[in-house]
């Protein structure tokens, strides 16, 4: 019931789980003709049935989580690149360009400096220089792209982060 534990948002529920325990065991014994005091064996049959129960519960009633900024501002980019891609055809741009034109989120330079980062660790894009060239270049895996071009550009999510 810690905050980070499996019973963090249901702490209403967890604390009653051993009363669910015993109640079921007391059920199933009474259900099963036995007499005398409750077996072991029962038991173990009642933690199982009310464990399972318990991770259902907690698996359909887990607030889902939420994206972290740095997902938002990749999804973001990635969108807007691909809507580039699609309309010019285009699979480099200049960092610069970026971050002149690309969506207003991310023209801060540490902003855009780390969705980048984040996604070439995903496999996404990468940046470069030519030689002899001091601009910065953000090339697109264009495999990627091309996979999830109508996705991205009807739906406006991204795709395998």
């Amino acid at each position: 019931m810690l905050p980070g534990g499996y019973f963090q948002f249901f702490k209403d529920f967890a604390s009653k789980h051993a009363d669910k325990i015993a109640r079921l065991s007391a059920l199933l014994h009474y259900f099963e003709g036995q007499e005398g005091s409750i077996s072991f064996e029962t038991l173990e049959r009642s933690i199982a049935i009310s464990n399972w129960y318990a991770m259902e519960f907690v698996r359909c009633f887990t607030p889902a989580s939420q994206p972290t900024k740095e997902q938002l501002d990749a999804n973001l980019l990635v969108i807007w690149l691909a809507n580039q891609y699609r309309m010019t055809g285009q699979t480099v741009f200049k960092k610069n360009d970026v971050r002149k034109y690309g969506p207003n989120a991310l023209r801060n330079k540490m902003s855009l400096n780390s969705t980048l980062l984040y996604l070439s660790q995903q496999g996404i894009l990468f940046e470069g220089k030519l030689p002899d060239d001091k601009t910065i270049y953000i090339n697109l895996i264009v495999q990627y792209f091309n996979q999830n071009l109508n996705y991205l550009c009807q739906y406006g999510i991204v795709l395998n982060f």
